[in-house]
């Protein structure tokens, strides 16, 4: 008899402790299921991959716009196209933009067409937060010549810089793991541009330097952080001989299209999972922090390669000099003079 009951106790724990694992593990691959599935609906509304074209377009008909009533914005229509396709850019019909356009030209806001696009609100958050500093006003000068006072003249239009300087080849790469990684450094997440070694390499937008650094690896990194904290341009793989332009270091406030160094042959982003180039080439990348569509705070990377080429309309002229290289024409907006 005591036999018996030992072996009911020992089947009655065995089976316990199998429902148990059982149970745990459904619940566990359940919720891995369902962090998996807001995941990859939270990365398909967050990629970038805007084609060439409509940016294009939208930027023309901005400055167009710009001759009249100005209410026709970049940012309006990007937004309004991607709520109405829900982030898939494949479905984009140029007689669409035309209509946005048209509808805005004739008063209505964006918010009121917005209305009709179920995820409008989270697609303005999301594009506001990329692109908001692109396409406005700013001030341009005469160039810059010793000996002479500066002027300036107002301008609207492109006003974000290709990273890469006026007058050097550019091969971009389009090696972006295609996978948003909420700020856990696993791949590649940039965008390789193969250029020689020693190529001046400026600031896309005005902001603050928050990353000035020499790893063990010689590897020079730059990062500029935006005013309002929301976009951070990454510059990775610096001359390991002559990584950073004069007078550059952390804390430093720079302009758009200021110099902040040069680009190396160093090979050290290897660790972090890139495919390496057989040249020389500069590793950039966006950083964006926006909240997701649980309100939760995120820092994500954003494939940068068609932001890349629609900034090759915006390149930096630099003068060389004895110190290496300086602006031949200073920049200037109003987030830069109002946090200067």
């Amino acid at each position: 008899m005591v036999n018996k009951n030992k072996i009911f106790i020992f089947f009655l724990t065995a089976l316990s402790v199998t429902t148990v694992f059982f149970a745990f593990s459904f619940f566990a691959k359940y919720e891995a299921s369902v962090k998996k599935e807001n995941f990859e609906q939270y990365k398909t509304l967050a990629n970038f991959n805007i084609p060439l074209k409509v940016m294009d377009k939208a930027l023309r008909a901005d400055i167009e716009s710009a001759k009249d009533k100005g209410n026709v914005k970049f940012i309006s229509i990007i937004v309004l196209l991607a709520s109405k396709y829900d982030g898939d850019w494949n479905k984009y019909k140029e007689q669409d933009m035309d209509e946005i356009i048209s509808r805005l030209k004739n008063d209505e806001s964006e918010q009121c067409v917005g209305q009709l696009y179920r995820n409008y609100s989270y697609f303005k958050l999301f594009y506001y937060s990329l692109l908001c500093e692109f396409v406005g006003s700013y001030k341009i000068s005469d160039e810059v010549k010793l000996g002479k006072n500066i002027k300036f003249q107002k301008k609207y239009g492109l006003k974000a810089y290709s990273p890469i300087a006026y007058g050097y080849v550019t091969n971009f790469c389009d090696d972006f793991d295609n996978e948003l990684n909420f700020a856990k450094q696993k791949g590649h997440f940039g965008n390789d541009i193969a250029v020689k070694k020693g190529t001046p390499f400026v600031a896309v937008e005005s902001g603050v330097i928050s990353k000035c650094t020499q790893d063990k690896d010689m590897c020079g990194k730059i990062e500029v952080k935006s005013f309002d904290g929301k976009r951070t341009y990454c510059y990775y793989n610096c001359n390991k001989e002559k990584p950073f332009a004069k007078g550059i270091k952390k804390g430093k406030v720079v302009r758009g299209g200021q110099i902040l160094g040069y680009v190396g042959a160093n090979d050290c982003c290897k660790k972090g999972g890139a495919k390496i180039l057989r040249c020389p080439y500069l590793h950039f990348a966006i950083k964006l922090k926006i909240k997701d569509k649980d309100g939760v705070q995120r820092e994500v990377f954003v494939d940068v390669y068609n932001i890349l080429k629609f900034l090759e309309h915006n390149k930096a002229a630099l003068n060389k000099t004895k110190d290496g290289f300086c602006e031949k024409y200073i920049f200037k907006d109003k987030v830069y003079e109002d946090n200067a």
